[in-house]
């Protein structure tokens, strides 16, 4: 399965702890033919002071950003790098998030991709370990990591977990064959909804019909590894 898909996993470090809190360092690992070919990391100039905290967890400094390149400058290249992969990210709601929401911020559009959460696949597959986060699955999987808390160093650990992890589906294990089907019809998915877009009127029931109206709304065939819509992105 691995061999079948190109990934982009990526990993924010951002300036703060708000719902969608600006990224002071982006990295994105590429998965392509089954292996890590390439990496892309980068500073970036929040535009907001670094809390304290957040520096002492990171080791990334208000001095140290002062100079790097702003969102704006990095984002049009990195989104453009995305074309043609899945998404990946330890919980993804958050990293995926929070970049869909500054991109759309800075008027920049985002891909509609599939996107993996390496955590949600996690709970999936070992639905009793009781522990998640990024440092105790790489340990159970016996996975280094050269920097935590570093966008590179965490995007580098989680690309290894997700080839892990799609190593056990292609094994036979967990309902392989829906995350399969999942990345399999994707695109035809996207291709029905674009067809099937119709001025509401049109959805209405015709008086004294027998059939119920339709309801708008999602209409994708639900995978057992999707666990949710995140923004109009379909999340694994």
């Amino acid at each position: 399965m691995r061999h079948l898909y190109n990934f982009a996993v990526l990993d924010l470090e951002t300036a703060g702890s708000d719902i969608y809190p600006p990224p002071m360092e982006i990295a994105a690992v590429f998965i392509r033919d089954g292996y890590v070919s390439e990496s892309f990391s980068t500073l970036v100039n929040p535009l907001v002071p670094i809390p304290p905290f957040v520096a002492r967890m990171t080791g990334i400094s208000d001095d140290m950003v002062q100079t790097a390149p702003v969102l704006s400058d990095v984002l049009p290249d990195l989104i453009a790098a995305f074309s043609g992969h899945v998404l990946v990210a330890h919980d993804a709601e958050f990293d995926v998030g929070v970049l869909r929401f500054h991109a759309e911020k800075l008027g920049i559009p985002f891909p509609s991709a599939p996107i993996l959460c390496t955590m949600r696949l996690s709970k999936t597959l070992f639905p009793d370990l009781g522990k998640y986060n990024l440092d105790f699955l790489l340990d159970y999987f016996g996975i280094p990591c050269i920097e935590r808390h570093r966008a590179l160093g965490d995007a580098l650990g989680a690309a290894r977990l997700t080839l892990s992890l799609l190593d056990l589906l292609e094994s036979g294990n967990a309902g392989a064959g829906d995350i399969h089907v999942f990345f399999q019809e994707f695109a035809q998915r996207k291709e029905k909804k674009k067809r099937s877009r119709r001025p509401r009127a049109a959805k209405k029931k015709a008086v004294g019909a027998e059939t119920p109206v339709e309801p708008e709304g999602d209409d994708t065939a639900q995978s057992g590894f999707l666990q949710q819509r995140h923004r109009g992105a379909e999340v694994i």
